[in-house]
């Protein structure tokens, strides 16, 4: 990846820098090898985790390629990720996003998974606490199509049926209702 003889390519120039640098054995390697996940995934030989999940929907046997994803697909999605996550070698998901990199990947303990209840779990919202501080959120400024001079506090009322034609993820966004 350079341009001839006056640029050597990012990664090489990553690696003249840390060899410049002073640090312990430990943290250079752990730099090095993202080097190397970074240079795998610009050469192809890995799939960025984008090309990794599409490919996971695509080559799904239930999936009929009309960009629908049924729930049975998702759930396949969501567990092999979630498997990739803890670190977790079964199912050939971590080898295939990781390549030769995934022998370095050290599985969660279970202590630290998601599955693992939080510290002080017992202080957690209850389902209308959390609904209504997740609304109070939704009500501020820069997630409202209000106008520009609106108060940004959480108890300024949403505009109602706002469209908001730049929403990257909708093309429009009702402000207090349902899209």
């Amino acid at each position: 990846g350079g341009k001839g003889d006056y640029f050597p390519g990012l990664v090489p120039l990553c690696h003249a820098y840390l060899e410049s640098v002073p640090m312990d054995a430990a943290t250079r390697r752990r730099l090095v090898l993202y080097l190397e996940l970074v240079q795998l995934r610009a050469d192809g030989t890995i799939p960025t985790a984008a090309k990794w999940a599409r490919d996971l929907v695509r080559e799904h046997p239930q999936y009929r390629q009309d960009s629908v994803v049924s729930d049975s697909v998702c759930y396949d999605w969501v567990k092999a990720a979630s498997e990739v996550g803890r670190g977790n070698p079964v199912g050939g998901h971590l080898e295939r996003l990781l390549g030769p990199l995934a022998e370095h990947v050290t599985p969660l303990e279970e202590a630290y998974s998601l599955d693992a209840p939080l510290p002080g779990s017992d202080n957690r919202l209850e389902a209308k606490a959390r609904t209504a501080l997740l609304k109070s959120y939704t009500r501020r400024r820069q997630f409202s199509p209000a106008a520009p001079d609106a108060p940004s506090t959480p108890e300024a009322p949403p505009k109602e049926n706002v469209v908001v034609e730049s929403d990257p993820f909708e093309t429009s966004f009702h402000a207090g209702g349902t899209a």
